[in-house]
């Protein structure tokens, strides 16, 4: 390619040209920023409440758990059959057992929770239909629906 008849057009008539092409840049550039770019899938729609004709739905939600995921998934799991049961007019009764020990060198803590349901020869089954995790407060949402 023969730069010598390019450099000559930039630099004699070419004054005019350059302000275009930075005019044209800008804009370019502004244009993309404006452009949306999906990031993902948000938030589904059945985290703020969401039901299945003829079934009951529960969701159970998770902050970030001391004893890592597979804990927050059974927590998550457990409050949502947990808001079955209690729209199935099943009695739900929730215990948590907490203890500290404390001694000069630390402390520890640890966390029993137990989930009694109970009604006349009532089970309370469910699937679960939809799981998410937010993104920022890393809590885990669970929708379960019966069967």
């Amino acid at each position: 390619m023969d730069y010598s008849i390019l450099t000559a057009f930039f630099l004699f008539g070419g004054v005019k040209v350059k302000k275009y092409l930075l005019v044209s840049i800008i804009i370019s550039l502004f244009l993309i920023s404006c452009v949306s770019i999906p990031r993902g899938a948000g938030k589904p729609s059945w985290v703020n409440g969401s039901s299945v004709s003829n079934k009951v739905a529960g969701i159970g939600i998770c902050g970030t758990h001391v004893n890592g995921k597979t804990a927050q998934r059974k927590l998550a799991i457990k409050r949502a059959i947990d808001e079955i049961a209690s729209q199935l007019g099943v009695t739900v009764d929730n215990v948590t057992l907490m203890e500290t020990i404390g001694t000069s060198s630390g402390a520890s803590t640890s966390v029993e929770s137990y989930s009694l349901q109970s009604v006349d020869g009532k089970v309370v089954a469910a699937v679960i239909k939809g799981t998410w995790q937010d993104p920022k407060t890393n809590e885990l949402y669970i929708w379960m629906v019966t069967r």
